[in-house]
């Protein structure tokens, strides 16, 4: 079944115009319809809501009668006027409502899913049923970050971006790099040919500058061509069939032939005639 079929202005292509790509895609804006993978970076509240209702729209097989209808989880369905769509819901105790795009009544009471009708603000303002409303002192739940946004905690799972969840010693919450705490006005310096720098939470960040193919010395916090033949804004030139670059600040040349390409022209090899 397609959601456009049944609700086309409510669920764009923005979204994918079938259920399936709805609830698996991706989307930067919370709480629409794209955050729903199994695992997803951020978690609102709202995901189990969102589920219930796409259950009931694959169980309407089609019947747009019954898809409209399971809009409404809490209440009776019914018709609106004033079609703001599901990101412009109110809250009214604990119930959250509204009309979609395509004029359907929607309700869900937030208490059915342990959470708390309430606002939250990440590239606008919308009400949901959230986790719980932000803490007095936000927290690590395991890897996932409690990150106030408006009145509502967010989830943000950190393992997602290759980060930890980290407090750092003034109480902020978020994801970040490093284990050992540092002050943040300590400024950068090299241990070895590695960069140890400050990031924002407070934690030592250690950048290995000998890993990189270029600017593989640490001089002064900061990463630097080992070698003083030339600059890494030196640029290209050909000798004949070879092309001559700076690589990490020794000039360095390679035959484009040898190399499977054709003749050097204006500092880069030729595709292979």
């Amino acid at each position: 079944m397609t959601l456009q079929a049944c609700a086309p202005a409510e669920f764009s292509l923005t979204y994918g115009s079938t259920l399936a790509a709805c609830t698996t895609h991706p989307s930067p804006i919370l709480p629409w319809p794209g955050t729903l993978e199994n695992k997803p970076v951020f978690t609102t509240g709202l995901e189990e809501p969102f589920r219930e209702l796409y259950r009931c729209m694959l169980e309407a097989k089609g019947d747009c009668s019954k898809a409209t209808a399971c809009w409404v989880l809490d209440g009776d369905a019914g018709t609106c006027n004033f079609s703001r769509g599901i990101t412009n819901g109110s809250c009214s105790g604990n119930t959250l409502s509204g009309c979609t795009l395509d004029r359907q009544r929607f309700q869900v009471s937030c208490d059915d899913y342990q959470a708390t009708c309430t606002d939250l603000n990440f590239f606008g303002s919308f009400n949901i049923c959230a986790a719980q409303k932000c803490p007095a002192v936000p927290t690590c739940r395991g890897n996932q970050a409690e990150v106030c946004s408006g009145s509502a905690v967010v989830l943000w799972d950190c393992s997602r971006t290759g980060l930890t969840c980290q407090v750092s010693e003034d109480g902020g919450v978020g994801c970040g790099v490093g284990e050992k705490t540092c002050n943040p006005s300590a400024g950068r310096r090299c241990d070895g040919n590695v960069v140890v720098a400050c990031e924002g939470l407070g934690f030592e960040a250690r950048t290995d500058c000998s890993k990189s193919p270029t600017l593989r010395r640490c001089v002064e916090g900061e990463c630097v061509a080992t070698g003083t033949e030339c600059t890494p804004v030196s640029a290209p030139t050909c000798e004949g069939s070879a092309v001559t670059f700076c690589q990490d600040g020794y000039l360095t040349k390679i035959d484009c032939p040898g190399a499977g390409f054709g003749d050097c022209d204006a500092g880069a090899c030729l595709p292979k005639r």
